[in-house]
C-alpha cells in the first residue's frame, strides 16, 4: 500500500471488523484519475498524483451498522496537501459565501431547536461549532446570544473567524471546556476516526448536553456506485453523482442506522429532531387530534412506539445526540 495512506481495519463508526468489499480501484487509473484531475483543477492547482501511486479507492461496507467507508485513507502528509494546497481556501471561501436564504433559515431553526432542548436562555448556552469552516453557524448562534466557540484546523479559516469575533478552541485545549451544544455540520464524513472523535466531544458536554451531526444523505449510494459515472459527479446534484463517497474527502458514507450505532458506541442516545420544540409550529385541528391519538397509543404500546421511532431516526443523517 502507498506509504502516504493508512488502512482502517475496523469500522470507524461501530468498531466491527467484518465488512464486504464494494470496489477496489487505483487512484491513478481512469476514470478516477480523470475525475480527480477535473475536480481539483476547478478548486485549486490540481492533484499531485505521485502521492497517490499505489493507493486504492477501496470502499467497504460494515456488516453490522451499514457504514460504507474508504478502507485506505490519506495520512497526515496527503491530508495536509489536500486541505491546504489542492483545495484553494479562497475558492472554497467564495463558494461558501454564496449561500441562499433558505440555508440561513435552516441554520437558525436547527440552532433554535438545540438551544430550546437545553432549557436555558441563549445567553447561558455555551455553543461549539466543531469544524466551523468560515464561521457561518457560529454567527447564527451569536445572533441568538449564545457564548460561541469554534474549532477549525485551517489557518485561513481561523484568521477569518478572528475577524468575526469568534472565540477559537484548539483540539489540545478542548478538554478544558464544557459545552451545552456542539454542532458538526458536514464534518464527520471527512474524519478518519469518527467514533473516537464523538467520544471526545461527548466528554466535553455538560450532562444532558446535545450534539448535532449532519452528513450527506446517502440512501441510494450503492445504486449510484453500480452505475460508476464519475462525470456525473462533476455536476451539481446529478442523480448519479458519487460525491457522497468522494475519493480522499468523503471517506465515510453514513446512513441513519450507522449514525445511531456510532452514537450508541459513544454512550449517547439519538433523539428525534422534531421533538426539540421548534419555535413555531402550526398544527391544524385534525393534526392536533392525530397527535393526541398517537400520544395515547405510545403509552399503550411502548414497543411499537420504540420501533417506529428507530425507523424514523434511521431514515435521516441529520442526527441529534444527547449525553445521558
Amino acid at each position: 500500500m502507498n506509504r502516504y495512506f493508512v488502512r482502517r481495519e475496523r469500522c470507524p463508526a461501530c468498531n466491527n471488523r467484518q465488512h464486504t468489499t464494494l470496489c477496489d480501484v487505483s487512484y491513478v487509473e481512469s476514470p478516477l484519475r480523470d475525475y480527480l484531475q477535473s475536480l481539483y483543477s476547478e478548486v485549486g492547482p490540481g492533484v499531485e498524483f505521485k502521492f497517490l501511486e499505489g493507493a486504492h479507492y477501496n470502499l467497504v461496507e460494515c456488516t453490522a451498522c451499514g457504514l460504507i467507508y474508504q478502507a485506505e485513507v490519506p495520512g497526515d502528509i496527503v491530508m495536509h496537501k489536500l486541505y491546504t494546497e489542492w483545495l484553494n481556501p479562497e475558492i472554497i471561501k467564495r463558494n461558501a459565501g454564496q449561500r441562499q436564504i433558505k440555508q440561513g433559515l435552516f441554520m437558525a431553526m436547527e440552532i433554535a431547536r438545540a438551544i430550546q432542548y437545553t432549557r436555558k436562555v441563549p445567553a447561558q448556552v455555551k455553543f461549539l461549532d466543531f469544524g466551523m469552516g468560515w464561521g457561518n453557524w457560529c454567527l447564527v448562534a451569536k445572533a441568538f446570544g449564545c457564548d460561541v466557540y469554534g474549532l477549525e484546523l485551517g489557518e485561513d479559516n481561523l484568521n477569518h473567524a478572528r475577524t468575526l469575533g469568534i472565540k477559537e478552541v484548539s483540539l489540545n485545549d478542548l478538554t478544558r471546556y464544557r459545552f451545552d451544544v456542539i454542532n458538526a455540520e458536514q464534518v464527520f464524513e471527512h474524519l478518519a476516526q469518527p467514533l473516537e472523535t464523538l467520544k471526545t466531544l461527548s466528554s466535553v458536554l455538560v450532562d444532558g448536553g446535545i450534539i448535532r451531526i449532519n452528513v450527506p444523505q446517502s440512501r441510494d449510494f450503492k445504486r449510484r456506485l453500480k452505475i460508476w459515472d464519475w462525470q456525473a459527479s462533476l455536476t451539481q446534484d446529478h442523480k448519479n453523482s458519487l460525491n457522497d463517497g468522494a475519493p480522499l474527502q468523503h471517506i465515510n458514507v453514513f446512513i441513519g442506522r450507522s449514525m445511531i450505532a456510532m452514537g450508541k458506541a459513544a454512550g449517547m442516545t439519538a433523539i428525534e429532531a422534531h421533538n426539540l420544540n421548534p419555535v413555531t409550529r402550526r398544527v391544524s385541528p385534525l393534526g392536533a387530534v392525530k397527535s393526541m391519538f398517537w400520544n395515547y397509543l405510545k403509552t399503550q404500546l411502548p414497543g411499537i412506539s420504540a420501533r417506529r421511532k428507530l425507523e424514523r431516526l434511521s431514515r435521516t443523517t441529520n442526527q441529534f445526540f444527547v449525553k445521558v
